[in-house]
């Protein structure tokens, strides 16, 4: 086993149009390039060892740029944690890439946006958003207006407007306010919600996807228009998703223990004789009708509260709409103490490689270390 000061894999994998021959006649995935990202990243002077292990993962929308967040610092849970950002060209093997530097925040659910052409990225940065301009080598921020609010990215409506989101967690009656912004971070337009909880953009130009929360344990969901804030949709699903086949379909929990997938014109989980436990690390394409997902064993431990003995059987691509899979196989487990990625699985002990599928479908990108 390679110790992560020797060696932190990143590997892409692009899909193969042939079948093997093999068990269940599955498709295989072919690897275009590994990459060492231990070599590549960049230490602040001073800073003690410390392990590392892949946060999250995107592909731009053009399948130019690869984003990876890989936390640096686990000497403190959530708040505090130190966050590399690398950005890297998808079609090239050598060493160009570009890297941020940000903190984590409490509660935040994606800590980085990439814009379709990967132009521009939009960075949780603590209680702030920053926006990098890598176009015009510029950045600017955004900052809670006090202490109460939570401040909450979420991502770009086209190539040159962002959201963001002012919401106050503790409070679930409160306003949110969603915002929109030019990438000079100047406020274009705004609008509030009772009860709403932070937006995400839905694929196409205009449309913000927002969860709101009514009254008990009743909940709805929201395709809100830009720039009129136009509700054109609405949904009685409970938790939100990922956006797939150009937002006909969401992909998640909902209320059940396995992954699912729902038609957004009929709310109907389609049928799917596959099941995938639990989920996460859990992906789709937005424009396709591929989903990856983490199939996990998990047994509760008696005389505990909420504890599991736990572990990952297989990760699953598959088609959606089929239910055909394509690919299956058992993931490499990353290395150290899990306790920054608890909130993401059962009982991570440990806790597999992180993947993220590209818009198409086309590609696969896999990284953690080892």
């Amino acid at each position: 086993m390679r110790s992560w000061s020797a060696i932190f894999a990143a590997t892409l994998l692009v899909l193969s149009a042939m079948a093997v021959a093999g068990r269940d006649g599955r498709q295989s995935l072919s690897v275009i390039w590994e990459r060492d990202l231990g070599k590549l990243i960049h230490e602040s002077p001073g800073a003690g060892a410390h392990h590392h292990a892949v946060f999250e993962l995107k592909i731009s929308d053009d399948d130019r740029w690869i984003g990876v967040d890989v936390v640096a610092d686990r000497t403190t849970m959530w708040e505090g944690q130190h966050h590399h950002l690398l950005l890297l060209p998808l079609n090239s093997i050598n060493n160009a890439f570009e890297q941020y530097e940000f903190q984590q925040s409490r509660g935040s659910e994606e800590d980085f946006f990439l814009s379709g052409d990967g132009g521009l990225v939009l960075i949780q940065h603590g209680p702030a958003i920053r926006l990098e301009d890598r176009r015009l080598h510029s950045s600017c921020s955004l900052f809670p207006a006090d202490v109460s609010e939570v401040l909450s990215p979420g991502g770009f409506m086209n190539e040159g407007l962002f959201v963001a989101t002012r919401w106050y967690p503790r409070s679930v009656h409160a306003s949110a306010r969603y915002e929109v912004y030019e990438p000079d971070c100047k406020l274009v337009g705004a609008w509030e919600l009772k009860g709403g909880n932070p937006a995400t953009t839905w694929p196409g130009e205009g449309h913000l996807f927002i969860r709101r929360y009514m009254t008990g344990t009743t909940w709805e969901t929201l395709l809100v228009e830009w720039p009129s804030w136009k509700t054109i949709n609405r949904w009685s699903f409970e938790k939100g998703g990922l956006v797939a086949d150009a937002g006909r379909v969401l992909c998640g929990m909902f209320l059940s223990d396995h992954f699912q997938c729902r038609d957004m014109a009929t709310e109907a989980p389609l049928a799917n004789p596959l099941v995938v436990h639990y989920g996460k690390p859990m992906s789709t394409s937005r424009s396709g009708t591929l989903a990856f997902g983490t199939d996990w064993f998990a047994l509760w431990k008696p005389f505990t509260e909420g504890e599991h003995w736990a572990h990952v059987k297989r990760q699953v691509l598959w088609d959606f709409r089929s239910g055909a899979v394509v690919d299956s196989w058992v993931p490499e487990s990353q290395n150290g103490d899990p306790s920054s990625l608890r909130s993401m699985g059962p009982a991570i002990r440990p806790f597999p490689f992180m993947c993220s599928l590209s818009s198409t479908g086309a590609f696969l990108v896999e990284g953690g270390n080892e």
